[in-house]
């Protein structure tokens, strides 16, 4: 594994604490007003006033904060500036890279309203405190691909004008509500070990979420607006286990994402998360409706599967048959009555397709009322039992081929 810099030896660190660090679960209003004030007049230094004005509405600042520093507030920022680095490092640029990768945060991070005038590269870090970015301003690229972020991370109402990566970043919990995401948006690989709240974000392009694990919690997407090319792994090994989370809670946050695929036209998706959601809805359930939940997973993966109601009438068919077959040959022995060859499995297969009219065709009342009554009831029971197993048949093949 690389070896990280301490946080307070990485220049960028220093001019965005240049007040002076947050303890770890410490925060301290009056010293992020005067860092925020320090970094956002020299970050938004050169812009336009109508540019200026247009970001301290986006994140709620009056534009008397993005104001260019004062000749008194720069004088303080260089003297502090050379204090906390060694001699020959300069002030970057405003609109130099922020270059805070391969980092080490030991205390809390506060950004909050920080305004990232360049692009950003904040990967491969670890944040061992909080990490607070909300109602960030990011101008361009935001990269933070493999940061750990060991306590939770803070994006509520930031805003990424250029493409974010957060692609293999590793979050404890994370809270995205109400970001705005402007260009395409990776977060491929990622991991949420304790759920994600996207509610309420804004996704204009792209969105990545290819293999992207959400261990704990379902990850929550209420009233978010997602882009059209978004993509969702649909393996289970990406998601919770329903041994983990609440039960409503989770049964919510999957009717919504199902709800969210099929605005997409997305039906594999859609039909992904409902079978999450009845997964979840089985834990929850009691009684008869738990085992009717039971019945409907087991047999046809909740109408999604082919191949089980396939197993299911192939064994209708079987066993039935054998059961037929020995009881014919029996009273062709015992009671010197003659059956044919294929009668056996003639009739099972009949009663079991008995709504298309085989076994009325071949087999008429007179011949099922000669029959042994354990044999009759043993033929109506193919005949219910082949009626629903058609129906999953026909369910999962209707799924499977996206027939609306």
């Amino acid at each position: 594994m690389t070896e990280l810099t301490p946080a307070n030896e990485n220049p960028w660190y220093i001019l965005a604490t240049i007040c002076g660090e947050f303890e770890r679960h410490v925060p301290n209003s009056e010293l992020l007003a005067q860092n925020r004030r320090m970094w956002n007049g020299w970050a938004c230094s050169g812009m336009s006033d109508e540019h200026r004005k247009s970001i301290a509405n986006k994140i709620g600042l009056p534009i008397e904060e993005l104001a260019e520093l004062e000749i008194e507030e720069r004088m303080q920022l260089e003297a502090a500036f050379r204090d906390r680095v060694p001699e020959g490092i300069a002030i970057p640029l405003p609109k130099d890279q922020v270059a805070l990768s391969k980092t080490l945060f030991s205390n809390t991070v506060i950004f909050n309203k920080y305004v990232f005038a360049g692009s950003a590269s904040i990967a491969d870090c670890i944040f061992e405190g909080g990490a607070d970015f909300s109602s960030c301003y990011f101008c361009e690229f935001c990269n933070l691909g493999g940061t750990e972020f060991k306590s939770n991370a803070w994006f509520e109402a930031a805003t990424f004008c250029g493409p974010p990566s957060f692609n293999s970043a590793i979050f404890l919990g994370a809270n995205f509500t109400s970001a705005e995401f402007g260009k395409m948006t990776d977060f491929g690989k990622a991991i949420f070990s304790h759920g994600a709240d996207f509610s309420n974000s804004v996704f204009k392009k792209t969105a990545r979420f290819n293999r992207t694990k959400f261990a704990g919690a379902a990850p929550k997407f209420f009233e978010t607006v997602l882009h059209q090319d978004t993509r969702l792994s649909t393996e289970t090994e990406y998601w919770p286990p329903v041994s983990e989370g609440d039960p409503q809670d989770s049964i919510e946050a999957y009717t919504r994402l199902r709800q969210v695929m099929n605005e997409l036209q997305k039906p594999e998706e859609e039909h992904f998360f409902y079978r999450q959601e009845m997964r979840w809805r089985v834990k929850g359930a009691s009684g008869w409706k738990w085992l009717l939940l039971v019945l409907f997973q087991e047999l046809s993966e909740f109408g999604y599967s082919i191949a089980r109601p396939i197993y299911c009438l192939t064994t209708l068919l079987i066993v039935p048959f054998l059961i037929y077959l020995v009881k014919f040959n029996w009273d062709e022995i015992v009671y010197e009555t003659y059956h044919t060859k294929f009668e056996s499995i003639a009739l099972s297969f009949a009663s079991i397709f008995k709504i298309f009219g085989f076994q009325g065709l071949y087999f008429d009342s007179k011949y099922m009322n000669g029959l042994h009554p354990a044999l009759q009831f043993l033929s109506g029971i193919q005949t219910i039992l082949g009626f629903v197993f058609l129906f999953f048949l026909a369910l999962g093949l209707r799924n499977r081929f996206r027939l609306r």
